[in-house]
């Protein structure tokens, strides 16, 4: 194999061993968090039981290697954003964070099973489990906001 080829082989190697350890590095909370208007956001899920077990994108990104590569395709927007815009707390708070139930149903698949989960499966987790990954405690609706017959 001539010295050229080596070369090539080497840069390849390299660019994606690169690629993968800044896709890792953008997946983590502390990256997430560096940016001032994510803070609470990355504070409120330390405090909440997900805090052990997920990442940002476990719950921020749809399940499998679509999801995965979608986020970050979105992740580039927001920087664009962040980059060409000064944005405020109130600014992420109004976007669309909305959490695929698939991306719970990795952790929590034996609520399937469940009556009460079975009758609702239509509706997003987000619908009746407030704030779920952030905070102390999951705030749930009251059964009667939708049932007040219940």
């Amino acid at each position: 194999m001539s010295k050229k080829w080596i070369i090539i082989i080497g840069i390849v190697v390299l660019l994606i061993v690169v690629n993968v350890g800044a896709l890792k590095y953008t997946s983590t909370p502390g990256f997430c968090g560096s940016c001032h208007y994510m803070e609470e956001s990355v504070e409120s899920w330390e405090e909440s039981e997900h805090y052990a077990a997920t990442t940002c994108l476990d719950c921020h990104s749809d399940p499998g290697t679509i999801g995965y590569l979608m986020a970050k395709m979105n992740g580039l927007k927001e920087l664009y954003v962040h980059v060409t815009s000064d944005i405020g707390r109130e600014d992420i708070e109004a976007m669309d964070v909305d959490v695929n139930p698939d991306s719970c149903l990795q952790c929590h698949e034996q609520v399937k099973d469940d009556g009460t989960h079975q009758l609702h499966a239509s509706m997003d987790c987000g619908e009746c489990h407030l704030d779920m990954g952030h905070g102390e405690s999951v705030d749930l609706v009251d059964c009667g906001d939708c049932h007040p017959d219940m």
